[in-house]
């Protein structure tokens, strides 16, 4: 009989952990039975459903924090637990991994949880660290597993939390190597950027539009994927840049294989990451990419091989790198290349379901 494993995840909303769990679900179905539990319907439930893969939606589990919700939330996960008797419970996302791991401990059963960016990271906004780090704190006391994607994620939690070297894994996330392929030094004329992310405090979109307003003597276009609060004061940004004509805001799209494959340039301006999938589509696609060095966004990318780092909210340099790719479609296609090589080798999922099955065989068995 297959062992049971169950992932949580707070919220359905299409997103970064969110396809991550999909990974997995669908990558170790085969060898273990999955389940999934989440806060809401939405996005992922609609895909796992599509997969026949079994989906409990546990209203409890909310983004914010509640007492009174949150021991509901802990309460229901321990019912689950009883339930379906897995043999390992593995959250995602900072609340989902509050609540699973003090269920897990309650309960007997061991847990690991994925880091997807530590919420006190540097850029994250203070007032949020205060409330955040305590609470990761509190639950490393009942953690059984760390998965780090990032040696940035490590370090940062062996300097500030109660956790021991032992107890962290470095399993870098990985994505399918299914997928359309660009082709950077096409549109010599206007060249396509693109940066696909929700419009939140943690992005920094901002930043890339000041970029391009000091572009602005050069031909491109700017595609900016997603929604969110920060939007609007997005679009009155290009405006009164005068860059409105350049930017294009898409809003949320189910097409972005297509959209990476039709663009020449990628960009991800951002306050704090984890290690970012939309890096590792890009990378997939053969794309060149210019990031903001926050986090593990630098063991992603080799800057002056595969593309640019640029510190944050460096609209300047950040338009420095862009003039360098806007101008050399030469330079985009070797950057893509070499990119797409270094995806293969380290990001493709066939390497991160290796590390983290070996992971979850040796919890099992108990030999870790």
């Amino acid at each position: 009989m297959k062992k049971r494993i169950i992932y949580v995840v707070t919220l359905a909303e299409m997103g970064g952990a969110q396809n991550h769990v999909l990974e997995l679900a669908k990558g170790f179905c085969a060898d273990f039975d999955v389940e999934v539990a989440v806060g809401n319907d939405g996005y992922l439930v609609d895909q796992l459903k599509a997969l026949n893969i079994v989906c409990h939606v546990i209203p409890q589990i909310k983004r914010s924090i509640s007492p009174f919700s949150d021991l509901k939330a802990v309460g229901a996960l321990r019912r689950l637990i009883r339930d379906r008797a897995p043999a390992i419970m593995h959250a995602h996302s900072s609340k989902a991994g509050l609540l699973v791991r003090l269920a897990a401990k309650l309960e007997g059963v061991r847990s690991i949880y994925s880091v997807h960016g530590w919420a006190f990271d540097v850029g994250v906004d203070f007032k949020r660290k205060l409330i955040v780090w305590p609470v990761e704190a509190f639950a490393s006391f009942f953690s059984d597993r760390l998965v780090c994607p990032t040696e940035y994620d490590r370090q940062l939690a062996l300097k500030t939390l109660p956790v021991k070297e032992r107890q962290i894994s470095i399993i870098p996330y990985g994505i399918s190597e299914e997928g359309k392929i660009a082709e950077p030094k096409e549109n010599a004329d206007e060249p396509i950027i693109i940066m696909p992310a929700r419009f939140s405090e943690q992005k920094d979109q901002e930043t890339l539009i000041k970029a391009a307003a000091l572009l602005n003597d050069m031909s491109f276009r700017l595609q900016l994927i997603g929604d969110g609060p920060n939007r609007l004061n997005c679009e009155d940004l290009a405006k009164r840049l005068g860059v409105e004509h350049k930017v294009d805001f898409l809003g949320t799209r189910s097409d972005l294989g297509d959209l990476l494959a039709q663009a020449q340039i990628f960009c991800l301006c951002t306050n704090y990451e984890g290690l970012p999938l939309s890096i590792m589509e890009a990378m997939r696609a053969g794309l060149p990419t210019v990031a903001t060095d926050v986090s593990g966004v630098k063991e992603e990318i080799d800057h002056d091989v595969t593309g640019f780092l640029a510190p944050h909210k460096g609209a300047e340099e950040v338009s420095v790198h862009l003039r360098k790719l806007i101008s050399d479609s030469e330079l985009r296609g070797q950057m893509g290349a070499a990119a797409r090589k270094k995806f293969s080798a380290e990001f493709a999922n066939h390497v991160m379901y290796g590390k983290l099955g070996a992971l979850y065989n040796d919890m099992i068995t108990g030999s870790n």
